[in-house]
């Protein structure tokens, strides 16, 4: 448990690092050209960027971190690193919430695998 307390930030770190990097992209060709990336932006942003946030909460998870403190990381991730590189928010805030509702489910199903007997990774010993 030591060990966790140590690593809980590198977690969140690494979560939010995975959600930036999908989000980026997508705002970044949203910007080179509009017109042609519009589709291609509701992919990412409503598609991959939940899907994304779901897997790293279940991971975190997995790793030994709380599923309250797994599910919140990656709307605020989307958020920030669209406002950082756009200069203004997502262009529908059901973006966020939809990133947040599905990491929820990440982190439950996180949860409930643990609950049912899943081995912690990354070399933790169960007590």
């Amino acid at each position: 448990m030591q060990q966790l307390q140590k690593r809980w930030l590198w977690i969140l770190l690494a979560q939010a690092l995975i959600v930036t990097g999908v989000t980026a992209l997508a705002v970044i060709l949203l910007l080179a050209g509009p017109d042609a990336a519009g589709p291609v932006y509701g992919v990412f942003m409503w598609g991959l960027t939940p899907l994304t946030g779901a897997v790293t909460a279940f991971f975190a998870v997995r790793l030994g971190l709380n599923a309250y403190n797994a599910f919140w990381v990656p709307p605020i991730a989307q958020t920030a690193a669209h406002w950082l590189i756009a200069g203004l928010p997502p262009l529908s805030f059901g973006m966020p919430l939809t990133v947040m509702l599905v990491s929820i489910v990440g982190a439950a199903a996180g949860e409930e695998w643990m609950k049912r007997g899943g081995e912690l990774r990354g070399g933790h010993k169960k007590k």
